[in-house]
């Protein structure tokens, strides 16, 4: 559900792009449901109980305004609810895609031609529930401890400020993204979505701007005129799923302005430790910023000019996100019984389920990680 840069993904894709990740909440969600009704385990049983409510219902209300304006986004839709499975191991397959990489990194050499089916199963529909649980107790941390200013930059479709700020009226949220993004935000979160979730119009302490990160100076000046913002009060900045489509002096650049609008800061940022030649190739750019672990925290942690740490800051990867929250032994075998040719030991290559824990292990090295980044 986040932004992309202006060299990136037209209005169209934009839209497929926030379905698919209120998609994966739902398909997990569905997928729970079902086994209810069977008498069933789906593994994913913790995670769902973890997710607020009003998130969930959010999701199914602006999926079927989505769906109303896209034929492909509709066909999607009505495979959710009928085959979730189905469209959890579309999604999972799609995204795994860094193979032969991961092969390297799983088994020291490159992968035959045919790709190993172990790493296809990549647990994104499940991280995704997982961040947002995340970033969840993150705003609820920062409330308690006085932060009354969240700022999201890049907040595409995401429903998280909507789900604070009634319960907070003394909080100020600033939304921002492209003026396209904003436009069909305003569009899908429209007096009727208030009025059925709040009962109300739009929170007073919600705010909208455009703004484009390729641009540093961008968000601090929408933030230095926006209605109530306050330079010295304490904020919170959350950057989800918009960091590997900036060229690291951008972010750099991005974190300085950051600094100076705003001393009494923190900020949750999504990174992807690692990309491949072909995804830092693609012809929109997607990904081609994207550096070593290392770089990227030396950049974004120290002063470049004396070598001083800027930021203390921790970490947690995808796996960790879902830690605890998602039975991984129950929800491999549901997909061993789901799909039992590729654990035959008539099939080409034969599976076992440490191979797909292994796959999904591997892949999720390279995934998003969250970092909590606190000014020293």
């Amino acid at each position: 559900m986040k932004a992309d840069v202006n060299t990136q993904i037209d209005g169209r894709n934009r839209s497929a792009h926030a379905f698919h990740m209120f998609a994966a909440t739902l398909a997990i969600y569905y997928l729970n449901e079902k086994h209810i009704r069977l008498g069933t385990k789906s593994g994913y049983e913790e995670i769902i109980r973890a997710c607020p409510p009003k998130m969930i219902e959010m999701a199914q209300y602006l999926i079927e305004k989505l769906s109303a304006k896209d034929q492909e986004v509709a066909e999607w839709t009505a495979e959710l609810s009928e085959n979730p499975e189905l469209y959890i191991e579309k999604l999972e397959t799609k995204t795994a895609f860094r193979r032969r990489e991961l092969a390297f990194f799983q088994f020291g050499k490159a992968p035959a031609k045919k790709p190993n089916p172990s790493l296809a199963r990549s647990g994104i529909s499940s991280h995704y529930l997982g961040r947002k649980k995340y970033i969840d107790r993150k705003i609820e941390e920062a409330i308690q401890k006085g932060v009354k200013q969240i700022v999201i930059p890049a907040c595409g479709l995401d429903t998280v400020a909507e789900r604070y700020a009634s319960e907070h009226p003394d909080v100020h949220f600033y939304l921002s993204d492209l003026s396209s993004v904003i436009e069909e935000r305003r569009g899908l979160m429209d007096e009727t979505f208030y009025e059925k979730f709040f009962d109300a119009r739009k929170p007073d302490n919600i705010h909208y701007d455009s703004v484009d990160l390729e641009i540093p100076s961008s968000l601090a000046n929408s933030l230095n005129f926006a209605k109530g913002f306050n330079k010295k009060a304490k904020t919170l900045y959350i950057f989800e799923g918009i960091s590997m489509y900036l060229a690291p002096g951008r972010i750099r650049s991005l974190f300085d302005e950051i600094k100076k609008t705003t001393p009494l800061h923190e900020m949750i940022v999504g990174i992807i430790l690692y990309a491949t030649k072909a995804e830092r190739a693609t012809t929109n750019g997607t990904y081609k910023a994207i550096l070593p672990l290392y770089k990227i925290l030396k950049d974004l942690v120290c002063d470049n000019s004396t070598g001083k740490r800027r930021y203390a800051y921790t970490a947690k990867s995808p796996y960790d996100l879902q830690d605890g929250l998602v039975n991984w032994r129950v929800a491999d075998g549901n997909y061993r019984k789901r799909r039992p040719e590729l654990f035959s030991r008539r099939a080409k290559t034969m599976l076992t389920l440490l191979e797909v824990k292994k796959g999904r292990l591997a892949y999720q090295v390279s995934h998003e990680t969250f970092f909590h980044f606190v000014p020293i």
